[in-house]
């Protein structure tokens, strides 16, 4: 097993008593029964497989998770309120579930090179500290108020192709979707502010 092919890196501001913890539901895409996980490096020079850990000082740690096997989904609620500051999203997850990321202090979010993302569920970064976010082309729903509390979110960038050709962002930072002719709001980050929609390199940014 290429273990490098199966990590999940995340950036994480902590206390001296800092939680890391999963869900663990049967369901849940993550530890699903033909996949495990199999050692954590919590980014102080230490190893193991405990969903928690206790660091010595504060600061900012660089945390890989390594599984077994490819990682499908990031799971509802999985680093709901966590001290993750950022995190870079493996190209095989295909979903980011429901309040995955609610009241984190997530920052900065990005996703590999041809992204297989196709769904984003319903709160996934809400009351987060999320600043901005690039979309990936791959993308084919978002849920209800998947940006609903961000206050710190300035700017949405939406990746060209695929599903994304009739998507835009508008002036005021609210994200459209394009049906039978007629545009719908999708979502929108509180802290946008009103300035044209430029087009930068392909993308479609505010």
């Amino acid at each position: 097993v290429k273990l490098t092919d199966y990590v999940l890196t995340t950036t994480f501001s902590t206390s001296d008593d800092c939680e890391i913890y999963f869900t663990n539901y049967a369901s849940n895409p993550i530890v699903q029964e033909d996949n495990s996980l199999v050692v954590i490096d919590y980014g102080d020079g230490t190893y193991g497989t405990k969903l928690n850990h206790t660091y010595s000082k504060t600061g900012d740690y660089k945390v890989k998770f390594y599984f077994s096997k490819p990682i499908t989904a990031i799971a509802d609620i999985t680093f709901n309120a966590t001290s993750i500051k950022q995190i870079s999203i493996p190209a095989s997850v295909v979903s980011i579930g429901k309040l995955a990321f609610h009241l984190s202090l997530l920052e900065i979010i990005s996703f590999e090179s041809e992204s297989n993302l196709a769904l984003i569920g319903d709160s996934a970064f809400s009351d987060s500290s999320l600043k901005e976010i690039r979309l990936p082309s791959s993308l084919e729903s978002v849920g209800y108020g998947i940006f609903s509390g961000c206050e710190q979110l300035k700017s949405i960038t939406v990746a060209q192709g695929g599903y994304y050709s009739h998507w835009l962002v508008d002036g005021c930072g609210w994200l459209m979707s394009l049906d039978s002719n007629e545009w719908s709001i999708i979502a929108y980050p509180a802290g946008a502010p009103t300035e044209d929609v430029q087009s930068v390199g392909g993308d479609m940014t505010i």
